[in-house]
Formats: structure tokens, C-alpha cells, sequence
């Protein structure tokens, strides 16, 4: 039989209509070979489910797009969700406002994408975490804008009215089923 075909499903404006159900979605659509795409504008939008919901959605998607974004804790959140790198920093020491010569080298720990980045990013801009066989890429770049789709008219249906059948309802008196409408 083989591997199921792959579809996207993409929700936008995900925090609109969430519910707890959505964590058990992402859980099993990886499996029947779908690709869910959540987006919201924080993470506390996740947690008007609960935190739990919110740490299921995080722990369990692969790929992550962030885009500008103003909200202090998504900001520091995706800034540590993206790691450090080593980095030397030099420091000098100053004697009346002048360098004296002396001063220390040291290793250091800086974000790969400081939270200020994220507060900063130009319109279509983003920080992209891809997953792969090697570990992590983490790449900041410019996505490029794709001209409109034509506008297609949806085809109007018409419906035949269908009958309404009643579900036969037991007598509490006679014990036996009963029905109101007639027609059914």
C-alpha cells in the first residue's frame, strides 16, 4: 500500500480556535504523512488551552518560522530555543578615560539570535529552525514574495431539501416507540 500522499494543513491565525483536541492532531498527523503548520502571534496564545497544550505543541513540531515579534517571553523563549555559540570577548582597562594596555581575553556564551533580533526583523523577514540528520540549522533569511493567485468563482450548488425523519421517541405510558412527524 505505501506511504500515504502528503498534505498540508495550514492554520492561520491558530490562537482564534484552538482547543486541546488540536495536541492529539499533531501527534498523529507526522505519521499519516500530513504536515500541519500552527501560527499564532506568541506563545501565550498556546496557553489559552493550558501550558501542558502549549508544551505539547512546542516539543512536537519540527520546524519553526518566527517572524517579528514584540512579546518579551516568545522573544526570549525562541532566542534560547536556538541556541548559543562560543564567542571571545576582549575586554580593556581604562585609567582616567585612556586604555592602559592591560585587559582580559575570555570565552563566552552569546544567543544565535538575540532576543532583539526578533523585535527587529524587517517585513518578511524570519529566523528558520530546520531540523536534520546533523543536528540544527538555524538560518536568518528573506522570504520571497509570490505574486497573488487569480481570484477563481466558486460555483454556486443548489441542495434539494431533504426530509426530516424523527427518532421514534419510547411512551413512558404504552412502552411503545412513537413518532410526530408523519411523513418520515
Amino acid at each position: 500500500m505505501g506511504q500515504p500522499k502528503f498534505f498540508s494543513c495550514i492554520l492561520d491565525d491558530f490562537q482564534d480556535y484552538i482547543y486541546e483536541g488540536f495536541g492529539s492532531l499533531l501527534n498523529k498527523s507526522r505519521s499519516a504523512n500530513v504536515g500541519v503548520v500552527f501560527s499564532h502571534q506568541a506563545l501565550g496564545d498556546l496557553d489559552k488551552v493550558s501550558e501542558a497544550f502549549r508544551n505539547v505543541v512546542l516539543t512536537n513540531t519540527n520546524i519553526k518560522v518566527v517572524m517579528r515579534m514584540n512579546d518579551p517571553e516568545t522573544c526570549d523563549h525562541f532566542a534560547k530555543t536556538f541556541g548559543t555559540k562560543t564567542t571571545t570577548k576582549l575586554t580593556q582597562k581604562t585609567k582616567d578615560g585612556d586604555a592602559t594596555g592591560d585587559g582580559t581575553v575570555r570565552d563566552v556564551e552569546e544567543f544565535n539570535f538575540h532576543p532583539n533580533i526578533f523585535k527587529k526583523l524587517g517585513t518578511g523577514f524570519g529566523v528558520v529552525s530546520i531540523p536534520h540528520r546533523d543536528g540544527v540549522q538555524n538560518i536568518k533569511l528573506k522570504f520571497a514574495m509570490r505574486e497573488s493567485l487569480p481570484v477563481v468563482a466558486l460555483p454556486i450548488v443548489e441542495k434539494a431539501a431533504k426530509p426530516i425523519k424523527a427518532m421514534p421517541e419510547v411512551s413512558k405510558k404504552t412502552g411503545q416507540k412513537e413518532t410526530d412527524i408523519t411523513d418520515a
